[in-house]
């Protein structure tokens, strides 16, 4: 049984991508770099509305919709420009990255997928996750932009780690503290000390709540250090991820040509269904960190 898609769009994510598509528009007409400096300017105040709903309103999400498909990549470069400092997502301090699948890798390491490659080079699904885990503080926005996402499956799936975290405190206590003691995580993709492994919590709810969770980086780590995940923190990992899986919790999409999602990455984590690979019409998704 499919989990529910729900479309609750608000008057007030309606009137923002008015505004969004009025600016693109204006960009395109513009001529003079004072022009464009005013428009960037007035897209700014904009975007910075769309951070505050993704920390303040339930849905900790927005979808920004850019009308004119003839401009996409032009339209979507500007708008990722919009929302300040990026932050590098690999050791070649790449701050852009096309999440597409690498078909040359996954055929080398069909069996050892989980272990060898990351989550944006498969086109593999499930998977529920915060982006970023490998650096010491989180990205506080994931950006996501649909390129091209016509091939079957690949919907975007969403969950408020949250309302898990406050479940937890209520029904699992103990299973609750467990994930807010210090795992092992891989630094997958970057080149640092320790065998590119350190310790933090899943769940942080000190002063702001804050979620880090990839199995994957987590189970890679004790296997590189020869060492057993500890029985608690194993089954408290399991049950996390009971929670993920659950419908209760999550919303599924699937992000269209031109449709960019802007996510809190410390309250929501996020995963995908799988999809079939088109080689000639790749799913194509650019993936921006903020802070």
């Amino acid at each position: 049984m499919s989990i529910k898609k729900i479309k609750i769009v608000s008057s007030d994510e309606i009137m923002l991508n008015k505004k969004i598509n009025l600016i693109l528009r204006s960009l395109e007409k513009s001529k003079t770099s004072k022009e464009k400096k005013g428009i960037k300017l007035e897209g700014q105040k904009l975007i910075k509305k769309i951070k505050e709903k993704c920390n303040s309103s339930s849905k900790k999400y927005f979808i920004i919709k850019c009308n004119n498909k003839k401009r996409l990549l032009e339209n979507i470069k500007f708008i990722v420009s919009l929302f300040g400092k990026k932050i590098s997502q690999n050791s070649k301090k790449e701050k852009m990255l096309l999440v597409t699948p690498n078909t040359s890798l996954i055929k080398k390491f069909q069996k050892e997928m989980n272990d060898k490659l990351r989550y944006h080079q498969t086109n593999k699904g499930g998977s529920i996750h915060t982006d970023g885990p490998q650096h010491k503080d989180t990205p506080k926005f994931l950006l996501m932009a649909s390129i091209s996402n016509k091939n079957r499956g690949g919907e975007s799936i969403v969950v408020d780690g949250k309302k898990i975290f406050d479940y937890l405190r209520k029904n699992k206590p103990t299973i609750c503290k467990t994930l807010q003691e210090k795992y092992l995580f891989e630094r997958r993709g970057f080149n640092y000390s320790n065998k590119n492994i350190f310790k933090k919590p899943i769940f942080e709810n000190k002063k702001n709540f804050s979620m880090r969770y990839l199995r994957e980086y987590i189970i890679t780590a004790y296997k590189t250090v020869n060492e057993e995940i500890p029985s608690d923190k194993f089954k408290a990992m399991n049950y996390l991820d009971k929670l993920l899986y659950s419908k209760k919790f999550q919303k599924k999409f699937k992000l269209k040509e031109g449709e960019i999602v802007i996510i809190n990455n410390k309250s929501l984590a996020h995963g995908r269904t799988s999809f079939a690979i088109n080689q000639l019409k790749p799913r194509k998704i650019l993936r921006v960190w903020y802070n």
